[in-house]
């Protein structure tokens, strides 16, 4: 089965790259990792996106997405600040793992514990029709060798996935039509996740009610000198 891009996306938040112990032969590593994906109830991944044109410039932010079972977190990493969302309990809750005495929280949210892998199946089906595989090659840059499949829309959009063995590391997507290139860079690809990203603070102080009057200060139109 052809599994595409709108399921890393999906993720995503994309999604993302995982390691591959092995497929079988005449699927590709994608095939295989994306039936991977599908098998699994947990991962972790760690990416960074970037739309350069040169393999390793990427943007320095890191996004980490956890899912196990029914359980969300997501981290978001600028290498001095690390923000940690967490999905539990129909809110979302807001802190810094470096100092959880605070934090803030949207509550009553409607997708909150949604069965994530029956959705994520169901965009992989919706969507395994759009995307073909073009051709596999290899190709090397700054002296690592990458092994390279790419997948056509059947339109003006080249997906191409570049593996070191059998790990994802880039994701490149080149649309011909509008010359847009966007690049994915895989750092941390794991089918599990530590219970300890989906605990929440034991002790903070909700600041979402001050966060709330901050910005309805802002909003205020002040009055002219």
């Amino acid at each position: 089965m052809k599994k595409t891009i709108a399921v890393l996306l999906a993720l995503i938040l994309a999604f993302s790259a995982f390691s591959i112990t092995s497929f079988a032969a005449g699927e590709t590593k994608t095939d295989a990792l994306f039936d991977k994906m599908e098998q699994s109830k947990e991962v972790t991944v760690s990416f960074r996106p970037g739309s350069l044109p040169e393999y390793g410039y990427a943007y320095d932010v890191v996004n980490t997405v956890y899912i196990k079972g029914d359980q969300v977190a997501y981290d978001i990493d600028n290498g001095f600040i690390k923000l940690r969302t967490v999905a539990k309990e129909g809110k979302l809750v807001s802190y810094m793992p470096s100092f959880p005495f605070v934090h803030m929280k949207a509550e009553n949210l409607s997708f909150i514990g949604v069965d994530l892998w029956s959705i994520i199946n169901g965009l992989s089906d919706f969507t395994m029709e759009f995307l073909i595989f073009v051709k596999s090659y290899e190709t090397t840059i700054d002296g690592v060798t990458y092994y390279v499949e790419d997948f056509s829309d059947r339109g003006t959009v080249i997906n191409s996935f570049y593996y070191v063995g059998d790990e994802l590391k880039m994701l490149r997507v080149e649309d011909f039509a509008i010359k847009a290139v966007q690049y994915t860079y895989f750092d941390e690809i794991s089918f599990s996740a530590e219970d300890d990203v989906f605990e929440l603070p034991l002790i903070s102080f909700d600041i979402t009610p001050l966060f709330k009057i901050f910005l309805a200060w802002l909003m205020t139109p002040q009055p002219q000198a």
